[in-house]
Parts: C-alpha cells; structure tokens; sequence
C-alpha cells in the first residue's frame, strides 16, 4: 500500500534540491566550460549544457530519502530503479565530456540494466508480462533479455528525441505522468514514487529547458530520462504501455537508424536533417540526411521552431492518451 506521506515528502525533496541546483547552474556550467550551440537560433548564442545532472541529483535524493521513509517492502525496488538511473547518468555525463561511440554506448548502457535485472529476477521469478486487452503473458525466458534491453532502447530512443528545445524534457513529464498514474492504479506502489519523484525532479529541469532553452539537459539528462522511463515501467509492470506512450521518440529512432543504415553519433552525420533559414525550420532536401521525425513534421513546409515543438508534444501527448485509454479498457 503506497505510503503517501513518505512520497509526497520524498517528492518535495527532489523538487526542492532541483530547483535550487538549477538556479545557480547557469553560472557553474559557464564558468566550467559547459556550453553547447543552439543551432537552431539565428545568432546560434551558447547555452549551458549538462543540466541534466540537476534533476539526477534530485532525484537520487528523493529515491534516497525514501528507502528511509517507505515500508521495507519497497526498498528492495527504490534501491534498484536509484542504481539504474545512477549508472544510466554516468555513462551520459561520460559521453558529453568524451563521446562514447556509437556502438560501445549501447553496450555499456547494458550495465544500468542489471539492477533491473537482478529485482525482476529475485521477485519475479515467473514473469508475466501484462499485454493490454491480451491480458498476462508468460515470458519466464525472454523477459530477462528485454529487461537487459530496456535502458539502452529507451535511453537511445530519448537521446535521439533531444533535437529542440524541450522536447525530451516535456515529453518525459508527460510519458512518466502516464506511467505513474498505470503504476498507481494497478497498486504498484515501488513505481509510483519513483514516478512521482522523477516527476518532481524533472518540473523545474523543463522550466528551464523549454523553449527558448536556458539550459540544455545534454547526455545525461538524456540517459538519465531514458533509464527513469524504463525503471517505471518495468517497476510498475506496465512495459506494453510504455511502448505506446514513448512510441513518437522509439519511431524517431526507428526512421533514423533505417535511414542512416548504422548506429552513428550526432557528430559524424554530414548532413543535417534540417536547417534554419529566416528563423524557420526547413527539411533538408539532401537525400543523404537521416529521416527524422522533425524532418517528415517539416515536409509539408517551414516552421518556427516553437511550432514544431508543439506538435511534437502534441504527437506524444496524443500517445499517451492512446497508451491510457488501451490501460483502462484491460484494468476495468
């Protein structure tokens, strides 16, 4: 039974130590050297980059501060999802200041799932999966590998959504609302305070980051995003509904990776899918450039960059509705 004291206390402690990270981040990642080019501006000014490793901070402060408070039931689960979103915010922080490859970071991305794992494994010992309208479904074999899976697949899918301003960060918030209400309504108590605190710790992260970006999440935040939206899925047994909540970031992915034949890093494509011309988002007429979801958004015509945005979150927002209504229909 969820503890709503204990959460909402661990909650308020993520969003508390977010927001007062992030208001003096600005500054510390200017001083340090922490700056990436908003391509998409006209005078392409440099923003402070890496502001994903707030809303980290946050978070594992909450996570934290309810392995104390929640019953211990539950501990077993926080300590897993803390660990996985650990190792997932590390590997990125590493990527920004070296630039894993495009092959050994999925790999590596491999280790942040064995907490995972290693929970599903010792507490579920006969996993069923739960397939919207199909009901549960026995994956005692397979379900291992697509734990294992679960924190590249989404961290990739996330980093690669990251593209405008907001646009990962506001479609997290969305996706984990979705996740944390399934999570909630099916009793899962473990994976929605981990929602919950997420939540919390990624709201002042979006203030920020929304267009125009005073901050980008960078890397880290990207990974950090990913593994928290895996976390609370596989916590609150809701994979399926996952995938049709992140399905716009996971066909993003799909377009991309088909378009360009192979894994490559944002630095090694020639060609850019879009360019900025006037203040408007134009897809790249080159047929070399990756297919991406902004590019087919802008095949029908220029944008402004607030634009594309929004039908961006409009696209995942629409998903998640989809996603809840599919839950609903199998949970009544």
């Amino acid at each position: 039974m969820l503890n709503w004291l204990s959460t909402v206390i661990a909650a308020l402690t993520a969003l508390v130590v977010a927001s007062v990270l992030l208001a003096r981040y600005p500054e510390l990642a200017r001083r340090r050297g922490w700056l990436g080019v908003d391509v998409h501006k006209p005078n392409h000014p440099q923003i402070p980059e890496r502001a994903g490793l707030c809303s980290f901070i946050a978070a594992v402060s909450g996570l934290s501060l309810a392995l104390f408070l929640v019953p211990q039931s539950d501990r077993f689960a926080l300590l897993a999802a803390c660990l996985t979103i650990t190792i997932a915010a590390a590997i990125g922080f590493i990527d920004d200041a070296r630039r894993l490859g495009p092959i050994s970071k999925p790999a590596i991305l491999v280790i942040a799932s064995i907490p995972l794992l290693a929970f599903v494994s010792l507490t579920r010992p006969h996993y069923r999966l739960i397939l919207p309208v199909i009901g549960r479904v026995r994956l005692t074999y397979t379900y291992p590998l697509l734990v294992l899976a679960s924190v590249p697949v989404a961290s990739n899918a996330a980093n690669m959504f990251d593209v405008l301003n907001g646009t990962l960060a506001g479609s997290s918030i969305l996706i984990l609302t979705t996740l944390t209400t399934c999570s909630w309504l099916l009793g899962e108590s473990s994976a929605t305070i981990c929602g919950l605190v997420l939540l919390a710790s990624l709201v002042p992260l979006y203030m920020l980051n929304r267009f125009p970006s005073r901050v980008f999440i960078g890397n880290v935040g990207a990974m950090f995003l990913g593994a928290s939206i895996a976390t609370v899925a596989v916590l609150g047994r809701i994979e399926a509904i996952a995938v049709l909540a992140c399905s716009p970031m996971i066909l993003n992915g799909f377009y991309t990776l088909s378009s360009l034949r192979r894994l490559r890093e944002r630095h090694q494509i020639l060609s850019r899918p879009i360019f900025v011309k006037d203040g408007l988002l134009y897809a790249s007429p080159n047929p070399s450039a990756p297919l991406t979801i902004v590019r087919l958004v802008l095949a029908e015509g220029p944008l402004k960059e607030n634009q594309v945005i929004r039908i961006l979150h409009t696209l995942v927002l629409v998903s998640c509705i989809f996603a809840s209504i599919i839950f609903l229909i199998w949970w009544l």
